[in-house]
């Protein structure tokens, strides 16, 4: 017969945040401190723990973060002095296996939730196992939710910033998103086929300080544009030009007069672009990323165009258009995409422009 597991909670201590947490999921240890001396009572705690035991790890004024299984005695080590990278002065650490965690301190378990309370000490052992079961239960639960990366993002609503799936924030076209730990602005891809893949978030520029984004270095930081509330950002509705005439491409004339019949919207372009322009402060094309401003000054204020990304010889007029199909390029890349046959995608067109040698 196998030894009974034991459950504790284990305070992670100071500072009781996102990044200090995200250091000990990365190394996968449990730290403390004391004197930082051999014997001390830090070395006792985590030398005491028996392998196979679970450590709850809790972050003080948020509640439970992580669950893990500790690892063998021999992972237990006092480092000389404190490791440079630490955001903590802890020297002392026992390897921990995390096995269900959330990133951010703010999606912690809370101790209102499991009718229980914070760890009174460094580490408290749990006696009501079927409470310390569901702490695990719901971390598992939470992490399942919160570690599909890119699967939700930051919508703006009455009540401010919240977490919402990215299906629900693409039913919602013209509502302001945002990455939601960095706060840069994402774009939202629909599911392909058979959910494969599934609906996403992706920055629209890259941030190596987000460790939900593709370029993440290890360290997070706040995105340098980041993504702010409606009443933070000034009105851009006078600055919009609206050219999303596509008469002038291979559909023609009584095509696009169609296309505009059945969109039944013909204010959606200059609600895409303001809404682009609240979120990033500029208007760059999807594809090679020129900006008009940028580049001509208060001459190109305010212009891109729109492109529908249907064909509109392929619209059935039962479907009006959505914010996500259009996408806003500039005048060359626009032609570029009605140039071929079939007409390309954005992603298409930018990937061609990618791998072309620099």
């Amino acid at each position: 017969m196998g030894r009974r597991v034991d459950y504790y909670a284990f305070n992670i201590d100071k500072p009781a945040t996102s990044e200090w947490w995200a250091q000990n999921i990365a190394r996968g240890v449990i730290t403390v401190g004391f004197d930082g001396k051999p014997q001390d009572r830090g070395a006792v705690i985590l030398q005491n723990l028996k392998e196979g035991d679970w450590v709850l790890a809790f972050a003080n004024g948020r509640g439970f973060v992580g669950a893990g299984r500790v690892r063998e005695i021999g992972t237990y080590q006092l480092h000389p002095s404190i490791p440079s990278d630490s955001l903590s002065d802890h020297r002392h650490e026992r390897g921990v296996d995390w096995v269900h965690y959330v990133r951010d301190v703010k999606d912690a378990v809370t101790v209102a939730s499991i009718d229980g309370h914070a760890p009174r000490q460094t580490r408290e052992r749990l006696r009501n196992h079927k409470q310390a079961e569901r702490i695990i239960a719901l971390l598992s639960e939470r992490s399942s939710n919160l570690s599909e990366r890119g699967y939700r993002c930051e919508l703006w609503g009455t009540n401010g910033w919240r977490t919402v799936p990215v299906t629900y924030a693409l039913a919602r076209p013209e509502a302001i998103v945002r990455c939601r730990e960095c706060h840069g602005s994402v774009r939202l891809h629909v599911a392909g086929p058979k959910g494969i893949p599934r609906a996403h978030a992706e920055h629209r520029i890259g941030h190596p300080g987000c460790s939900l984004g593709h370029y993440f270095n290890g360290t997070r930081t706040p995105h340098p544009s980041p993504v702010v509330a409606p009443s933070d950002a000034a009105s851009t509705s006078s600055d919009i030009t609206v050219e999303d005439d596509e008469s002038a491409f291979p559909e023609g004339r009584e095509s696009f007069k169609l296309h505009r019949h059945l969109e039944r919207d013909q204010k959606l372009p200059r609600r895409l672009k303001e809404c682009r322009l609240r979120e990033t402060g500029k208007l760059e094309c999807e594809v090679c990323s020129f900006d008009f401003t940028a580049t001509y000054g208060s001459v190109g204020e305010g212009f891109i165009e729109a492109h529908h990304r249907t064909p509109v010889h392929q619209l059935n007029g039962k479907q009006k258009t959505k914010a996500i199909d259009l996408a806003l390029v500039c005048s060359n890349c626009h032609r570029m995409l009605h140039r071929a046959d079939p007409q390309l995608r954005v992603e298409e067109l930018r990937a061609r422009l990618l791998a072309k040698p620099k």
